[in-house]
């Protein structure tokens, strides 16, 4: 049967590799935004080895795609500071962001559709990374200074860092240390 690597634990890597690409889109589409042609080529890449060589069908299809598929995935992340119509924000992902009073939230609007109109797409900031408001701000403003090819290549790494956070989130043994931790952990109950 294999080790449980994906789905908290229920799926198997012989299950993975032998998923037809609906439900492979369906498992692990939001790592990659649900950008369909992200998630096809790491399918593409099947059979996988181990979750290394999985995660890694997914770091080589962002930084392998075309030009316009780049472009699609950096458009397909929202904007910071976006509200869903009962004012939610979007980038659930950012908890640097979720406690924001009027005043930091306009501050943080009035950053992200600078960077839209100066780049074209929306600025991506791994939020595990950044806790602070304060960062968050001071890390955009200094970027719309990057010439837009070194920007668009610091976004890629933030997606790829987002990326590999979900991955991690999301397949049971990813993390050989933190595998073998609850492993043990379980041995001992």
């Amino acid at each position: 049967l294999g080790a449980r690597v994906a789905g908290g634990g229920s799926i198997t890597l012989a299950e993975v590799n032998s998923m037809t690409r609906e439900r492979f889109t369906e498992v692990f589409g939001h790592v990659v935004q649900g950008v369909p042609w992200a998630v096809e080529r790491a399918f593409e890449q099947r059979p996988f080895a181990d979750t290394k060589s999985l995660r890694e069908a997914f770091q080589d299809s962002v930084l392998t795609g075309s030009s316009e598929q780049q472009l699609e995935l950096l458009n397909a992340f929202h904007d910071l500071g976006a509200e869903d119509e009962t004012g939610q924000i979007l980038a659930a992902d950012h908890v640097a962001l979720s406690n924001l009073d009027d005043d930091d939230h306009n501050d943080v609007v009035q950053l992200a559709a600078a960077y839209r109109e100066h780049f074209g797409f929306p600025l991506i900031i791994c939020a595990r990374e950044t806790e602070h408001f304060d960062r968050v701000l001071k890390n955009g403003w200094s970027r719309i200074d990057n010439s837009p090819a070194a920007e668009r290549a610091f976004a890629l790494i933030e997606v790829e860092k987002i990326a590999n956070y979900r991955f991690t989130d999301l397949v049971a043994d990813a993390n050989p240390i933190a595998a073998a931790r609850f492993s043990r952990l379980n041995e001992l109950h």
